[in-house]
């Protein structure tokens, strides 16, 4: 082929069946370029490589790899290279008869805080939105950048929210950066979180733990859960012990967002 010739002179073949870094890959090449695309990471081209020159033409950041971002985060504080296409959206906008916020695919619904408890042996509270709104048993409850608790009562109009410390909570979690996995629980009223997870990725005070999502999670990925306080190893059991601040102020609420998003059937 001329070095002329347009890059895409030659045929063109897609794969989708590639991984890189835990998200799906999809990898588009003809004989002269490879691009690497992420669609779990809003459509990232992750790689635009030429063979002829054998390597890589986009910049990656030196230190940290690509990282399933933060719910909410300013992308900025969270690009690591490549090059960002935001879909489906990078305005406001309607798709497939949803409307969809600036920079997202998660639709969120902003509800007033009625009441607390609705029982004197939970933790919970009631707000003003209910399916009438979409909203739905099983959906996260956001407040700022933090997770408030999951929805698990809803009527036409109102709907209940069990709180994150309520003693009955539990949450699949990962650290932020080194994605130590495990479990955190709640621990009763006016108290915050405690932890477990696996022992083989460094954990630090002041570390943040966010939703690890998954098939079979009820939580989509990313949502900032807590701060680490402080870590205890338990070598017999191999797992590091957390205790965890929250991200939110749970007696200051007036307003929460429910996340409209359930996990895939």
């Amino acid at each position: 082929m001329p070095d002329n010739a347009p890059v895409l002179a030659s045929p063109v073949s897609i794969t989708d069946d590639w991984t890189y870094r835990g998200f799906r890959a999809v990898v588009l090449e003809n004989g002269r370029v490879r691009m690497t695309v992420l669609p779990g990471h809003g459509a990232k081209v992750w790689e635009f490589s030429s063979k002829r020159g054998g390597r890589d033409l986009l910049y990656h950041h030196p230190r940290f790899d690509v990282r399933p971002p933060v719910f909410g985060a300013n992308v900025d504080d969270w690009w690591t290279g490549g090059i960002d296409e935001v879909a489906p959206t990078g305005h406001p906008c309607v798709i497939g008869g949803e409307n969809l916020p600036f920079l997202g695919d998660l639709k969120t619904e902003k509800a007033k805080v009625v009441s607390g408890a609705i029982a004197n042996f939970d933790d919970t509270i009631e707000i003003d939105k209910g399916s009438s709104a979409g909203i739905k048993v099983n959906m996260s409850v956001t407040a700022g950048l933090g997770l408030v608790g999951i929805v698990v009562q809803v009527s036409p109009d109102r709907s209940v929210v069990r709180l994150v410390t309520d003693s009955s909570f539990s949450v699949g979690v990962s650290s932020v950066p080194f994605n130590a996995v495990g479990v955190a629980h709640g621990q009763g009223t006016n108290h915050g979180l405690t932890a477990e997870v696996n022992a083989g990725q460094p954990v630090l005070p002041g570390n943040v733990l966010v939703t690890q999502g998954g098939a079979k999670s009820l939580y989509p990925q990313g949502i900032p859960v807590g701060t680490v306080a402080r870590v205890t190893k338990d070598a017999a059991l191999l797992t590091q012990n957390l205790d965890v601040d929250l991200m939110v102020n749970l007696n200051d609420l007036a307003y929460v967002s429910v996340v409209i998003w359930e996990p895939a059937a």
